[in-house]
């Protein structure tokens, strides 16, 4: 018999454990949104040991996110049926319980756009690791006062913020960072960070300048916030989609491991959901 529960420890924390070798701190879920939205379920099995997790959140939109993890397929109906029922969710799952999702959900994956279902990799970074040494220099985390030096940053395909933005909020938040590599007064490269939950932080938005790709400015950029969040005690990660080379090979090159194949799909929960 499968029993499910909420929980204040991130799930994250535990795979990530399981997936690489180090010592990662337990994350806590600060949240003032009520159950489900905001917090954390596990599946236990009947001798209580943990086989499933699920996050759930919500967008601006009010849509559920739905994260969920599993070691045991049984685990998957289960924390499904913790959801409301009939609700359209986001749901990202590993590659381990892909198949079996699919067959939960069958015909409610709604395809919402010519992209269909989307495909990353995800990849993390243990204290222990040898991490590439850029040979660049001018990286450093941006302040409202590098702002002028991005103004010129030409727009990226699947970003839907400007640099500048990015600089201009992260200045008013505590859980978000902007890093870049500046030279002569031109922002040539950058990564926007933000904290996932507790101390994991996912590194997005890793984009070089047109004018000077092929130079390992990204390559700089990304090894300074790995070893800067780090520094911190945090846990870095990053998702990057599937059909990105470029963005991968940067990742391998830096020291960064693959420990998971996520999958994103905006499906409806079963009609049997429980609350």
């Amino acid at each position: 018999m499968i029993t499910c529960h909420t929980v204040r420890d991130e799930p994250e924390a535990a795979y990530f454990r399981q997936h690489i070798r180090a010592v990662w701190s337990s994350c806590q879920i600060d949240s003032p949104r009520p159950p489900p939205l905001g917090t954390a379920w596990v599946a236990r099995d009947s001798a209580n040991r943990c086989i499933g997790a699920m996050h759930v959140d919500n967008d601006e939109d009010g849509k559920l996110l739905v994260e969920m993890h599993a070691t045991e397929p049984a685990a998957l109906t289960p924390l499904l049926n913790c959801l409301p029922s009939e609700t359209e969710c986001q749901f990202e799952v590993g590659r381990n319980i892909r198949d079996l999702f699919l067959s939960v959900v069958r015909s409610a994956v709604l395809q919402t756009g010519p992209m269909g279902p989307l495909e990353f990799v995800v990849f993390a970074v243990s204290p222990d690791t040898h991490m590439w040494v850029p040979q660049a220099d001018g990286v450093r985390l941006l302040t409202v006062a590098d702002i002028c030096c991005a103004r010129h940053f030409p727009s990226i395909p699947y970003y839907s913020m400007e640099p500048t933005r990015e600089i201009e909020l992260a200045a008013d938040d505590a859980e978000s960072r902007v890093y870049g590599l500046v030279s002569d007064d031109e922002l040539r490269a950058y990564a926007t960070c933000r904290c996932a939950a507790g101390s994991i932080w996912e590194i997005c938005n890793i984009c070089t300048h047109p004018e000077h790709r092929q130079r390992g400015y990204g390559k700089a950029v990304l090894s300074y916030v790995c070893r800067d969040l780090l520094d911190m005690g945090l846990l870095p990660r990053c998702n990057i989609r599937a059909n990105n080379q470029p963005s991968i090979r940067t990742a391998l090159a830096v020291g960064m491991t693959e420990y998971d194949r996520r999958y994103t799909y905006t499906a409806i929960t079963p009609s049997s959901g429980g609350h």
